[in-house]
């Protein structure tokens, strides 16, 4: 999910796992008065550059000690369709000393998938836990 703000959202849950109808999750969780925030696994930043969307997502590491983070491209196909065409891990993983997997990587046409935009009523708000941390900001960030 794009904001307006910048902030990115990969891999929300929903926890009643009904991903029919994402009207009706977002409605839900808009209308709960105690928690209005997504259950996501990444969050991060988006820029756009003329037909690309270039993202950075970091997970949140509050039930493992782990942290993740990549780099994922995005090609604009029409306004309701976008296409992976690159990606790179943005950590060291030491049970892989292999650090190509660090470098950008285009994809095959045939190997991306498309992502359709779904049109929602209500959503929740950007609002996120990487938006507390200082390391976040940066004073070219817009």
């Amino acid at each position: 999910m794009f904001y307006k703000d910048g902030i990115f959202v990969n891999e929300f849950n929903d926890p009643d796992r009904n991903r029919k109808d994402i009207q009706l999750y977002f409605k839900k969780l808009v209308k709960n008065k105690k928690n209005k925030k997504l259950n996501a696994r990444f969050y991060g930043i988006y820029k756009i550059y003329r037909d690309t969307i270039k993202t950075q997502y970091i997970n949140y590491t509050g039930l493992t000690n782990t942290w993740m983070a990549y780099e994922t491209w995005y090609k604009v196909i029409n306004k309701g369709t976008i296409k992976i065409i690159a990606g790179r891990q943005l950590f060291y993983d030491r049970e892989n000393p292999d650090k190509s997997v660090m470098n950008l990587k285009m994809t095959n046409k045939e190997d991306s998938y498309a992502a359709v935009f779904i049109p929602v009523e209500v959503r929740p708000g950007s609002d996120c836990w990487l938006k507390n941390k200082k390391w976040f900001w940066c004073k070219n960030r817009k």
